[in-house]
């Protein structure tokens, strides 16, 4: 165990103070108010889960400064936020990260063929002022929704339009701004609703300048970047207890530069022009009254992610332009029957379909030539795979028991010019065994042992050119990731306070990584994907939320992670340090206030492939400990708040990332609210 830096994280006594208040304080009320997880699958009261979980609302959400939906996720217990440019944010869970995390929109796959290993920039692209609540489930999640939930699921729950009684019309208009031109964002928004009928249409513009960085960094220049987004949403009760939805979402970057090429590498130009993704989305749903089957639900979606990448290397008279584009559409089913008074059991099926179209020129700055080449992924690659799984929920007194099996089948397409037509299909299967025991009504222990995969994809298998500060040639040999989670923890709640911690221990086979040959090609060394025969991740997390009065609350939490390379003798890539979260906030009559404190230790152990890494530092990532304060308010139909970042200025760096967070600086969150 590392030492925590007691010296630099002062808040960790009022964390553990308020535990010990907690455990010896008295209830006032009998009754607990209950929470659902929907990513779980099951619908049951979250105090009772038998694996771990996070929630994030939108209450949470308003103490940070949320510039991107990633960044809407700091400060929760077992995630971690790494950067590689201002325009990315890919979270860690549980020390796991890109295509080794499933993320979720409404229960829809964002993750696709072409999903990165290592961090991406995906989670951007939804505006984070749409975002209702974030679910996070960690350590589980295969069974329930497929391929990658090896560190876990993120689920981003987005704005619905509601029902009413009477005809009405409601909207808002939001705005946020950044001193120093670090960010000026404008939304507005709008919904109709009926007794049987409502809709919402908003649209969003944002202008990200450059990233100031604290004490001596200054403007990181070139690092700002613009995105818009419009979105469309219908909910509609046809009557005879059938409900359907319907939306279309669409998001653009434009002019995305990756900082660390032009600082670290000299590039002339590395940026994206731009980023897009474009998702409609239809669900149905049927209740049953008085029956076994108590539901079936149907839902399809379509989803088109884009990237034009635009790049020059300093000494080049070459500039290249390159074009990735994936097509992917999605069915699922699910129907639930209640077997008996305790015993629920879901069916479902799922099938997907993913075409990636890639492409790559050559253009000579001083003759105007070009030359077309294959692009970073074989063109017109597919993938495809379809599933069959079967969950169990049993309530019996003081026991829960969660059990379910999933089915996966996959193909996997691609031509190479040398090679020809290459398919691939592996298979997986997986289970999930997990129960809680409630000691009390206020304490419940819980354990669970899970098996996760995940598939190798595209990206996996197909990539041809220069990633970050490294040249990929394909691998089509790879097997399919696997994990086996097991995980014990206890849960306290009360009306006052609640209270979290758990152990972990993830083993993972076949665990895919790059691998460093001895080539070299236009300066870059060349690294190949293979599967590494073993390694784990194990560690510790708790999460406190404490009332002390009506007017003042504390929350805090902690994470601890230790990952290990078995075969290859050395730590696993990018895992994150010890880190901590301190909020406190007071409530007065028409405002509150409160502040933010966050800290990681210094990463100092690191794998191979982190010392190759150019953007972490020699030796290792320093630590750091960040102080802000935030106030907000109403004036009749007026929010408004105020959130001054990094109050001394700290100059800092997450574990992995490209670039430094932000400095000193001020923001102004403006909305306001019609009916």
């Amino acid at each position: 165990m590392p030492d925590l830096g007691m010296k630099k994280i002062p808040f960790l006594i009022i964390y553990i103070l308020a535990i010990i208040t907690t455990i010896a304080g008295q209830d006032t009320i009998p009754s607990l108010k209950e929470v659902i997880v929907t990513t779980s699958r099951n619908t049951v009261n979250a105090h009772l889960l038998p694996y771990s979980f996070a929630i994030r609302d939108s209450q949470q959400m308003a103490k940070l400064n949320g510039r991107s939906v990633p960044e809407l996720l700091d400060g929760t217990p077992g995630v971690f936020l790494q950067k590689t440019n201002h325009g990315g944010g890919s979270p860690f869970v549980r020390g796991f990260t890109g295509n080794q995390n499933l993320i979720l929109i409404d229960g829809i796959r964002l993750n696709n063929a072409i999903f990165r290993y290592g961090p991406n920039q995906y989670l951007t692209l939804l505006d984070p002022q749409s975002v209702q609540k974030i679910e996070v489930i960690k350590g589980t999640g295969s069974v329930q929704y497929g391929s990658d939930a090896l560190g876990g699921v993120i689920n981003i729950i987005t704005h619905m339009p509601h029902f009413s009684d009477q005809p009405k019309w409601a909207g808002k208009t939001y705005v946020q701004l950044t001193d120093g031109g670090m960010e000026k964002t404008f939304r507005p928004q709008v919904e109709y609703s009926r007794p049987k009928f409502a809709f919402s249409l908003s649209g969003s513009y944002a202008d990200f300048g450059n990233l100031r960085g604290g004490d001596t960094t200054g403007y990181q220049i070139p690092s700002g970047y613009l995105q818009s987004s419009i979105d469309s949403k219908i909910l509609w009760n046809a009557g005879a207890d059938w409900m359907i939805n319907a939306g279309i979402t669409a998001v653009k970057q434009q002019h995305v530069p990756l900082y660390h090429k032009y600082v670290l590498e000299n590039f002339i130009q590395s940026f994206s022009n731009p980023i897009e993704r474009i998702q409609s989305v239809i669900g149905i749903k049927k209740v049953f009254k008085q029956r076994n089957i108590q539901q079936v639900t149907f839902q399809f979606s379509r989803q088109q992610m884009s990237e034009n990448r635009i790049s020059q290397p300093g000494n080049s008279k070459v500039v290249t332009f390159e074009n990735d584009h994936i097509n992917s559409t999605s069915f699922q089913s699910e129907a639930v029957w209640k077997l008996s008074r305790i015993w629920t059991t879901r069916v479902g099926i799922e099938y997907n379909f993913d075409k990636v179209f890639s492409s790559r020129i050559q253009q000579n700055t001083t003759t105007g030539e070009s030359i077309n080449k294959r692009g970073l992924y074989p063109d017109n690659a597919t993938y495809q795979h379809a599933a069959l799984y079967n969950l169990h929920q049993i309530q019996s007194g003081k026991w829960l028991i969660e059990g379910g099996l999933r089915f996966h089948q996959y193909a996997i397409q691609m031509e190479e010019n040398t090679l020809g037509k290459i398919k691939v299909e592996p298979k997986a299967f997986v289970w999930l065994m997990g129960t809680s025991y409630a000691l009390s009504k206020k304490i419940i222990l819980y354990g669970n042992l899970s098996s996760g995969y995940r598939a190798p994809n595209i990206d996996d298998m197909g990539t041809l050119g220069i990633i970050d500060f490294r040249y990929e040639v394909p691998a089509f040999g790879l097997k399919p990731e696997s994990s086996l989670n097991k995980e014990l923890g206890i849960r306290y709640q009360s009306d006052k306070s609640q209270f979290s911690a758990s152990y972990f221990h993830t083993s993972l086979q076949n665990l895919i990584t790059r691998i460093k040959t001895d080539q070299v090609i236009n300066g870059y060394n060349v690294y190949v994907k293979e599967n590494v025969e073993s390694a784990y991740v194990n560690g510790f997390e708790a999460e406190l939320r404490y009332t002390i009065t009506p007017q003042l609350s504390a929350s805090g939490m902690i994470t601890y992670l230790f990952g290990q390379n078995i075969t290859r003798n050395e730590p696993m890539r990018r895992i994150p340090p010890f880190n901590s979260y301190c909020n406190i906030d007071y409530s007065f009559k028409f405002i509150h206030v409160g502040v933010n404190f966050e800290q990681a230790n210094a990463q100092t152990r690191l794998a191979q492939g982190d010392k190759d890494d150019n953007r972490i530092p020699m030796g290792g990532t320093p630590g750091y400990t960040l102080l802000h304060f935030y106030a907000g308010g109403s004036y009749k139909n007026l929010n408004y708040r105020v959130l001054a970042n990094n109050l001394t200025n700290a100059d800092y760096r997450k574990h992995g990332s490209g670039i430094n967070g932000m400095g000193r600086s001020l923001t102004l969150t403006l909305q306001y609210n019609f009916n």
